[in-house]
């Protein structure tokens, strides 16, 4: 009511009291657990005028994402930093505030297992300030014209590499993974004008633009340049600053000319992010179980690039819903894997996932997605089944080819968050430190601790640093926050540089990540690091907790679970 009409109001025998309705009566209890930086439901008293909320929401640096006007007062949707609310609140014409839950179908499995679900609503981040750069042997039709309304209108520039003029997709593998990266789902019933993608089979970055590289005839091999710079760079002049690649070699785990070079071009180019698939060569050779190691495909062997492995999906329908040992016999013979079911158990890996070490004995993978049983895009030209058929546009598959562009959808959130957020150009070595300092540990994974155990704490031969989870990278569950560094300044041997964070709260463990980009190592080496960094994290009393140095990664990690409250130093 109005100010003039409080007196009137009083003097009515029924009324008690008048007073201000205060800005923390506003405001929902569900806010103390909102992340820092989240979407939010505004709520205007009925007349209110929503353009002022909406102008004093944008001083506080909100995004509006969309308002609704009726007669029982506007709603709005923001997305805002938690401790502005309070400010807002105190405007008049606003009479609630709460975080914004999007309701939803758990059909999407393997976004929801690795968190993208919760980055889209908390910070919407969708990719659409990203173009991303995918090389493989065809996308769909081959023709703007006629491609898939997944992709329609976002192919900004296409390369044919193998057939001259054609980048049409004769396998439907090339579809299927830039689907699973930045499909938008609109035939399987999204809204992309609204961000509306529960629900559906949409990509981890639905509102990515692609550029396609061409580099396969329809076979299982594709033919990339004999210099992966002349694959790179074009596409680089292009704008892309990250590439997804499911494909590579099997060599045992050894460091190649494709590797060396991937690690020159981004020593080279330290803003540009590549993702390979490390293969799947996971088998029991030995029929005792356990899958052997040392068989990652190379370029994923190189230090630069982010290396990406299977775990399992969460389908316990469509598909292959079979025992490894039971669609691939002879290289899965015993139990407990021959008879595991491919995606029943999203703490588990693929049997087929390759294993690391590197041949020099560095952590590979660096994470690892979902990898079997998954739903995407289904080239219209081919009509290729995969493991399955789901209907005309989508179908069911599986490998490190389907978790690779997971990853690489993970790492363009990751980057459209540093810029559009934080406002900086993120270094490779930050987005691949942000995608693996949010990676969950899933040991012992999902033959437990006995003889036949697959999984050990990360880092590990099987699961790297862990199964991908971006909301945990991005935006973490209060009270855990996420901080970062990104230094392009060089450091000479013997210097070093400290970094102070404060722990307010010791019941979330405190986890320090370090990448670096490294100079290229060389074919002929036993160790292929050249720069070695060190990470060392002080306590607040001086108890020191290094990375056990090994003189071979260049990724080092420290994860302290009970960390004591004060100031830590670290150090690198």
């Amino acid at each position: 009511m109005q100010r003039s009409a409080a007196a009137s109001v009083k003097r009515l025998d029924f009324v008690k009291w008048i007073g201000p309705f205060k800005p923390e009566y506003k405001q929902s209890p569900g806010l103390a657990n909102a992340a820092r930086i989240s979407q939010f439901v505004v709520q205007l008293f009925p007349g209110q005028d929503s353009a002022y909320v909406i102008d004093k929401g944008k001083r506080l640096g909100a995004k509006l994402i969309a308002c609704k006007t009726s007669p029982r007062g506007s709603v709005c949707r923001i997305l805002a930093e938690s401790s502005k609310l309070a400010q807002l609140a105190n405007t008049g014409a606003v009479a609630w505030i709460e975080p914004c839950v999007q309701p939803k179908l758990v059909n999407d499995v393997a976004s929801g297992i690795s968190g993208v679900t919760d980055t889209r609503q908390n910070l919407s981040l969708f990719g659409s300030t990203q173009l991303v750069g995918v090389a493989d042997a065809g996308l769909d039709t081959g023709n703007t014209s006629t491609i898939s309304a997944d992709f329609a209108s976002r192919v900004q520039k296409t390369y044919t590499l193998r057939r001259p003029g054609d980048w049409s997709d004769l396998n439907g593998h090339g579809t299927h993974v830039t689907g699973s990266l930045l499909g938008s789902g609109a035939l399987s019933g999204s809204n992309p004008t609204t961000h509306a993608y529960s629900g559906s089979f949409a990509g981890y970055a639905p509102e990515a633009k692609l550029v396609f590289q061409s580099i396969g005839d329809g076979g299982e091999y594709v033919f990339p340049p004999l210099h992966l710079a002349d694959l790179f760079q074009p596409v680089y002049n292009d704008g892309v600053r990250l590439h997804s690649d499911s494909w590579g070699s099997a060599v045992n785990s050894d460091y190649t000319v494709y590797s060396s070079e991937v690690d020159q071009f981004v020593w080279d180019h330290k803003d540009f992010s590549v993702v390979f698939a490390i293969g799947n060569d996971g088998r029991d050779a030995d029929s005792n179980g356990i899958i052997e190691t040392g068989n990652i495909y190379a370029p994923a062997t190189a230090k630069n690039c982010i290396s990406a492995g299977a775990t399992e999906n969460l389908r316990a329908s469509g598909g292959y819903q079979l025992g490894y040992g039971l669609a691939w016999p002879s290289d899965y013979p015993v139990s407990p894997i021959k008879y595991d079911l491919m995606s029943n158990n999203a703490n588990g890996m693929a049997a087929f996932s390759s294993r690391g070490p590197t041949a020099d004995g560095r952590v590979k993978p660096d994470v690892c997605a979902p990898g079997t049983n998954i739903i995407s895009c289904r080239s219209h030209t081919t009509g290729d089944t995969g493991w399955a058929v789901y209907n005309s546009n989508y179908i069911y598959w599986g490998g490190t080819s389907m978790s690779t562009p997971q990853v690489a959808g993970a790492a363009a959130l990751a980057r459209e968050y540093y810029q559009t957020v934080k406002q900086i150009n993120p270094s490779a070595a930050l987005i691949k430190a942000t995608i693996i300092n949010g990676a969950v540990d899933i040991s012992p994974g999902q033959y437990g601790t006995g003889a036949q155990r697959e999984v050990y704490p990360a880092p590990d031969n099987s699961q790297g640093w862990g199964r991908l989870n971006v909301k945990q990278s991005l935006c973490p569950d209060p009270p855990a926050v996420s901080e970062f560094a990104d230094e392009s300044a060089a450091i000479s041997t013997g210097e070093y540089r400290d970094y102070l964070y404060t722990v307010v709260d010791n019941s979330v463990p405190l986890k320090v990540t370090l990448v670096w980009t490294d100079y290229p190592g060389s074919v002929h080496a036993t160790k292929e690091l050249v720069n070695d960094l060190d990470l060392t994290v002080a306590s607040p009393t001086g108890a020191m907790r290094p990375f056990a140095p090994n003189g071979t990664d260049n990724v080092e990690q420290v994860t302290i679970p009970n960390p004591e409250l004060g100031t830590y130093r670290v150090r690198v």
